[in-house]
């Protein structure tokens, strides 16, 4: 998954919503603030795909001994 990035709606779908949800996408508010921290949106694709910021998808690789 490094690298790519996702679709708010391929990101629901990853996470188990399902489109009768009634609060699909609680979970990831936090994310898509403006100037998240970890998070980065796809440049020319404002609000429409998003990735892990590459330092800290390294980071956690590098915990998990990856």
């Amino acid at each position: 998954m490094h690298g790519k990035f996702f679709t708010r709606e391929e990101i629901r779908e990853m996470a188990g919503f399902t489109p009768e949800d009634k609060y699909k996408g609680t979970g990831l508010w936090p994310w898509f603030r403006h100037q998240a921290d970890v998070i980065e949106q796809e440049p020319g694709r404002k609000g429409k795909a998003y990735r892990i910021k590459t330092e800290f998808y390294d980071a956690m690789l590098n915990c998990l001994g990856m």
